[in-house]
């Protein structure tokens, strides 16, 4: 016996066989949630770093899904570009003093 969902002409069955593809859809997204190992993994630090990095101010916040917490895989990818694009300024910084202090051997102020 087929049930039918709320006069839409579905039923509960066919809904219910096409919550898989939902869920694979939903995970291949960049907003899907990750776990804490999942974050120190990406980051290539310990799990005790990550709430560290949030008190410090300098990492996003946790999502609480029940008891757990959860982060956005978009932000966490945020905050690796925000490192590189740091680094990269303070590169291009060094570079500019480097080159204003050191006179070259064959240059005579």
């Amino acid at each position: 016996m087929k049930r039918e969902a709320s006069g839409e002409g579905r039923t509960i069955d066919d809904i219910q066989s096409q919550l898989p593809d939902a869920l694979a859809a939903c995970q291949s997204q960049e907003d899907r949630l990750i776990s804490v190992g999942e974050v120190a993994a990406m980051l290539g630090t310990s799990k005790r770093t990550v709430p560290r990095l949030i008190a410090a101010g300098e990492f996003p916040a946790q999502v609480k899904v029940g008891r757990l917490a959860r982060w956005f895989l978009s932000d966490v990818k945020g905050y690796l570009t925000r490192l590189k694009e740091k680094r990269a300024a303070i590169a291009v910084r060094q570079a500019q003093r480097h080159d204003h202090r050191v006179a070259q051997p064959w240059q005579q102020p």
